[in-house]
């Protein structure tokens, strides 16, 4: 055997920071596979892994036999998050009925209002993916996306001089919210 290609084709068995080592992993709540970074040899691997920031969040929200739950920190930020986008959507469609009604002014202050919404809806969301520390690449790309459109939007309004468009940022959104709650549609993985 030529050394040369044996050297070439033999992976690395350690992790380094361009390479580091992919283990397969079940989410603790729904049961979905997927890979993460495998845990240094110094560092005890985490007891719980989930495939996104909603079952983080939902796993960490306990709920006794008769369906109770306590109210904790991550329920009131999956609440306000939820109010934040409740508003966004208010705010757009109030401009579309403004708008109808050709009150265009006081459309425009809604329109405004909605880009803020969004931009707070962003950031609610970010923070629960910081807090619940479940957050992988693939959730970031999206998250990014998302901001992209926010800006692309008021930057677009800024420049032309009218008002965000609000739809794209609500689509944005809604996509944000439901990429990072997928794992939430389908349903707790059964005990055995």
């Amino acid at each position: 055997m030529n050394p040369e290609k044996i050297q070439k084709t033999t992976p690395l068995s350690f992790p380094t920071k361009n390479n580091p080592i992919m283990q397969n992993v079940t989410c603790s709540r729904c049961g979905t596979p997927f890979k993460t970074v495998a845990s240094a040899a110094n560092e005890t691997p985490p007891a719980t892994h989930f495939c996104c920031a909603g079952c983080a969040l939902l796993a960490r929200v306990p709920v006794d036999e008769k369906g109770q739950f306590p109210v904790n920190a991550h329920l009131i930020s999956a609440l306000v998050t939820g109010f934040l986008y409740f508003n966004q959507l208010l705010f757009w469609l109030l401009t579309l009925l403004l708008e109808h009604q050709e009150k265009i002014a006081r459309a425009s202050q809604f329109c405004r209002a909605g880009a803020v919404a969004a931009l707070a809806v962003w950031c609610a969301v970010a923070y629960i993916q910081w807090r619940e520390q479940a957050a992988r690449r693939a959730d970031y790309c999206v998250s990014a996306i998302a901001l992209g459109i926010h800006a692309w939007m008021i930057a677009g309004a800024i420049i032309s001089g009218a008002t965000p468009r609000a739809w794209p940022m609500a689509a944005a959104n809604a996509l944000l919210i439901l990429w990072n709650a997928r794992g939430v549609f389908r349903g707790k993985k059964s005990r055995r």
